[in-house]
């Protein structure tokens, strides 16, 4: 009885399949596990170039994973490419199949791979970094996922020894199968090239087991992505706070310089976890007004007034069949409609931002603070608005910072956002400063934002003194409560507020919100 897949014949052998798996093994093996592009190629390349992270991992693991910069690149173009695609699995090498793919195919199978791919997808700069990050974690580890795939047999070994045996003898058949006529030696060749190949099979099913039953590499690939996310949302952060917003993250000379910068002052990183978010609120809100008069934004509303109806929703009377659904909507109050304009008033002028730094704010209620004044700052640029940031903590601890058309320069953003007073509190002398900057010519028709977490009283005669000052100038004051860790506490500054927003009711973003709706964005 034959066994199968044993040759007893040439010319039954070359009527087979077998010439084609022949032709196909002697082919140039592909050590990328990812297809890419000849662009995507040259864009890896040059960022590769400039990264000195790289270089030395590489360097230093090289005699652990030989085919460790080919992993490298896979990693970079499933973080960057649009379209990721795989190179088949039998054009793969041994160690590139058993490692690299198994690898790049976990990392792709986690939930922080979406949320980081919609950072760095076609974008140069966080794709290279998580890619550092990435690399730098799973470097870390290698000598441990070595292991684990050899097993105590040392499989790999014996697998690439066994896929060399294959090529060469691959190549002693293909080098056959061209003369006139093959001799039998062909046939005893063509059945150890079968034989080798159920033993390759074999090992493979043996290495892939072992790595996938593996919780410790599969956390360790878990844990590689989730750092190679956070590194490149802090870049996402930190570019979106202090850059102008057109950085098409490529990594220029610039970007980078800005990155380090901020990264080397841990004030600036920390605020950059909320301006950047906050800066993005902005954005989306003007992209969703409506431009009109002057160049205020408005929003669109749903209502009757048929004064102020959109042109597309009197279309609707243009035919018999849609005449009732606008008879319905204009019953209903939900046509849609401009928002009624209104007249310039304080809250859309000048800002003046009183900003609490005293002791007790420290840490998370100082940055998000900040966060909010260089939003609004954000806000006054785009409106060719002037603000003021007035730091205050005891009555000798004050500090106004003028940020006054286009005269100020990123550096002095900075140095600004960096400051932090300390000491006690004091809301006279902030509130002192604010109505004399009211009374010069650089703040016209301005109003107040005092920014606290309210630990602080105010004498009898200086609110008197502040009232007097409001009914003289009608201007406002909205006081902001840091009070997300003390839902009870009282704010000293309530009764001469027109309006008063309290972390603790409607949460940080939605504060945001509010004071960016209120300021006709």
């Amino acid at each position: 009885m034959r066994r199968e897949h044993v040759f007893w014949d040439v010319d039954a052998l070359m009527k087979t399949d077998f010439i084609d798996r022949v032709v196909k093994n002697t082919n140039a093996k592909q050590e990328q596990v990812l297809k890419s592009m000849s662009i995507e190629r040259e864009i890896f390349k040059e960022a590769r170039k400039q990264s000195e992270i790289l270089e030395e991992i590489e360097t230093d693991h090289i005699t652990k994973l030989a085919v460790i910069d080919k992993l490298t690149a896979d990693i970079f173009q499933s973080f960057y490419s649009l379209n990721v695609l795989h190179n088949p699995d039998k054009e793969l090498t041994p160690i590139v199949r058993k490692i690299n793919q198994h690898i790049v195919d976990e990392m792709m199978k986690t939930t922080e791979y979406s949320a980081l791919k919609s950072i760095s997808e076609g974008k140069q700069y966080p794709a290279i970094e998580a890619t550092e990050q990435f690399m730098e974690h799973i470097a870390s580890n290698l000598e441990e996922l070595m292991d684990v795939a050899n097993g105590k047999d040392n499989l790999l070994d014996a697998l690439q020894n066994q896929e060399k045996k294959r090529d060469e003898l691959a190549q002693k058949c293909f080098n056959e199968i061209t003369q006139s006529e093959p001799s039998k030696k062909i046939l005893r060749d063509a059945n150890r090239f079968n034989s080798l190949g159920k033993q390759i099979k074999a090992l493979d099913r043996m290495v892939r087991d072992n790595l996938m039953k593996s919780k410790s590499v599969t956390r360790m690939i878990a844990r590689a992505v989730e750092s190679a996310k956070e590194k490149a949302e802090e870049l996402q952060s930190v570019l979106k706070s202090w850059g102008n917003n057109q950085s098409e993250m490529k990594g220029s000379e610039l970007d980078k310089e800005l990155v380090e910068k901020v990264r080397n002052n841990s004030k600036l990183l920390d605020i950059s976890r909320y301006l950047g978010r906050f800066r993005e609120i902005l954005q989306q809100k003007r992209l969703n007004g409506y431009a009109f008069g002057r160049g205020e934004k408005y929003s669109i509303e749903l209502g009757n007034k048929l004064s102020r109806l959109l042109s597309s929703e009197y279309m609707l009377l243009a035919t018999n069949e849609t005449i009732p659904l606008f008879l319905r909507k204009y019953q209903q109050k939900t046509l849609k409609q401009y928002a009624r304009r209104e007249r310039i008033c304080k809250g859309q002028g000048d800002i003046i931002i009183c900003l609490d730094e005293s002791g007790s704010t420290i840490g998370e209620n100082a940055t998000w603070g900040k966060a909010v004044a260089f939003a609004m700052l954000e806000l006054a640029r785009l409106h060719n608005r002037n603000m003021a940031l007035i730091h205050f903590s005891d009555s000798a601890s004050i500090q106004t910072d003028l940020f006054l058309g286009t005269s100020y320069t990123q550096e002095d953003v900075m140095q600004s956002a960096s400051l932090f007073l300390d000491g006690g509190t004091d809301f006279e002398t902030p509130m002192i400063e604010a109505v004399r900057l009211m009374e010069t010519d650089d703040f016209a028709n301005p109003d107040i934002l005092f920014i606290t977490d309210g630990i602080c009283e105010m004498s009898e005669s200086f609110k008197q003194q502040l009232k007097e000052k409001q009914l003289e100038h009608g201007f406002t004051i909205t006081g902001i409560l840091l009070d997300q860790d003390d839902f009870d506490m009282t704010f000293s500054l309530e009764s001469f507020c027109t309006e008063i927003f309290k972390i603790s009711e409607i949460g940080g973003d939605g504060i945001v919100e509010a004071l960016f709706e209120s300021r006709a964005v």
